[in-house]
């Protein structure tokens, strides 16, 4: 029984009893030891000790330290393995990983019980994990579902309850279908069964035709319905170096986190097969299902935003990839600090506070590379007090004016696209506290620190007065030497103008009633 947790230090204090009090053992749990195990002291080994246990009584510096720091015995390494229960009374084996976990993701409370085994003398285990019955279904399971119509198919498990009775029942989402059709059942139905034996299985292969590409990475993606817009992101952020090699070298394994990693894994997977040099053509079958897990709109196979897929995919892949915990995240999103400004220093260092706030909460590979701040200052007209205030972004979505060119053609640059984000606006009828009165202000954005990947969203899309328009105009661009700087920088900012080159292009043809996607990459 859990009697005692220390949620700041992540470690929990397990006594296991017995009639006899003399037996009595006490156990401690610590994530941020050297190594992962039950120790049989309140605190973890250090280097220090370590060093002072071995070299005792060499020096009398060396003495006084052992006598501070504790020498902590440690159970033998594998000995010892603990159980958490699980429903209906039963126990599941903890994984391997559970040691690293926090007190918040594994809900040990005070009173909380847990069970301890220890390896019998010929090293094998007594107790054996007993397999849950593919009726006792979690989140994320897959099973076999026949519909009304008498058909089975493979099924996801969306969401788990319990009626008034006390009987569990599962949201099923028919996989490869539109969520139109998902639907409660019992989970002692007779239209549920286990995996496999009613339907047919799914192709788990990623790829749709055999041999090398001509070139490698030039890999063509399968359109599974209308995923065309997936296939643009795909490959453009395909083409993005650091991320490719995040994950083709396999180091995002080492950030994959508990949260569940399968939009991680799934995207690892799609990667993979695209720079094997294998395959011509793949099908992105198991990403296309984590994006439906996630949001609902892409789980059929209609035409849906290509940018809209890119932020599911970026939110996804930040949440498995997240290297701070999850009791670490599990507060209130950090948000943007409106301060009075008197010096630039003084905003210097408000922004440092605000991006350390940020990244206590969203450390990812997404982050390090496609991350920036902005500026946004808002000014009285009357007495000029500036207030100022920081968010984070992932992407600049900007909007496309409209312009004439002398030939008679609707044409912009991107530059024109790029100082719509930054624009001013006034706006009347604003408190402004300095002045205790109703004052015209001015409000504006500017870019204070700069990704190491600059994503652009030209917002060629608008709500009309029937189903919505698209953006016609055309927009130059180029292909190398993008300047960010001058106008689109803070005043504030120490961040220098920086040179983009373009690697990537995410395009759309049609208009907003059908159109399909493609990529330059």
């Amino acid at each position: 029984r859990v009697n005692m947790i220390e949620a700041g230090k992540r470690q929990v204090r397990v006594d296991f009893g017995v009639e006899d009090a003399t037996q009595k053992r006490e156990y401690w749990f610590h994530s941020d030891s050297d190594e992962i195990q039950p120790y049989l002291s309140e605190n973890p080994p250090t280097e220090k000790a370590r060093l002072s246990a071995e070299n005792e009584g060499s020096s009398s510096n060396q003495t006084h330290s052992t006598q501070k720091e504790e020498v902590v015995q440690l159970s033998l390494k594998d000995s010892v393995r603990f159980w958490l229960p699980h429903r209906k009374k039963s126990w599941v084996l903890a994984p391997a990983n559970v040691y690293a976990k926090s007190l918040f993701e594994l809900k040990l409370n005070s009173g909380s019980e847990i069970m301890l085994e220890t390896i019998q003398k010929d090293g094998t285990w007594k107790r054996k994990e007993i397999p849950r019955h593919w009726r006792e279904l979690e989140v994320g399971d897959v099973v076999d579902c026949c519909d009304t119509m008498k058909k089975w198919y493979e099924s996801e498990v969306l969401k788990v309850k319990t009626d008034d009775r006390g009987k569990p029942h599962v949201w099923i989402h028919y996989i490869g279908f539109d969520s139109r059709w998902d639907e409660w059942m019992d989970t002692e139905s007779s239209r549920l069964a286990q995996r496999g034996t009613h339907s047919k299985p799914r192709q788990e292969k990623q790829y749709g035709h055999k041999g090398p590409p001509e070139v490698r990475g030039a890999v063509g993606l399968a359109n599974l319905g209308n995923s065309c817009y997936m296939n643009s992101i795909i490959q453009c952020l395909s083409n993005c170096a650091d991320l490719s090699e995040y994950f083709l070298d396999q180091t995002y394994a080492e950030d994959l986190n508990s949260s569940n990693g399968r939009m991680a894994e799934a995207y690892a997977t799609v990667l993979e097969a695209l720079w094997n040099n294998q395959n011509s053509v793949i099908a992105p079958r198991l990403l296309k299902a984590e994006a439906g897990r996630k949001r609902k709109e892409f789980r059929g196979f209609q035409q849906q935003d290509s940018h809209d897929l890119l932020c599911c995919l970026f939110d996804g892949l930040s949440a498995d990839l997240n290297r701070r915990t999850l009791m670490a995240t599990s507060g209130p999103e950090p948000h943007a600090k409106e301060t009075k400004k008197e010096e630039p220093e003084d905003v210097k260092l408000k922004h440092v506070l605000f991006w350390s706030g940020y990244l206590a909460k969203n450390d990812s590979i997404i982050t390090d590379l496609f991350a920036g701040t902005e500026q946004q200052v808002s000014k009285c007209l009357s007495c000029k007090d500036r207030y100022v205030r920081f968010n984070a972004y992932s992407f600049l979505s900007v909007d496309i004016p409209k312009k004439w060119s002398l030939l008679g053609g609707s044409t912009v640059s991107l530059d024109d696209c790029l100082n719509t984000y930054v624009d001013t606006d006034v706006v009347e009828g604003v408190t402004c506290e300095k002045c205790k009165a109703k004052r015209r202000k001015e409000k504006g954005t500017r870019l204070y620190t700069l990704p190491s990947v600059l994503v652009i969203h030209l917002k060629r899309f608008r709500m009309g007065w029937y189903s919505g328009e698209k953006v016609n105009q055309h927009v130059n661009f180029p292909v190398e030497g993008l300047k960010i700087g001058g106008k689109l920088l803070s005043q504030d900012s120490s961040e220098p103008n920086t040179i983009y080159d373009l690697f990537a292009v995410s395009n759309h043809h049609g208009s907003t009633h059908g159109g399909h996607y493609t990529a330059y990459a």
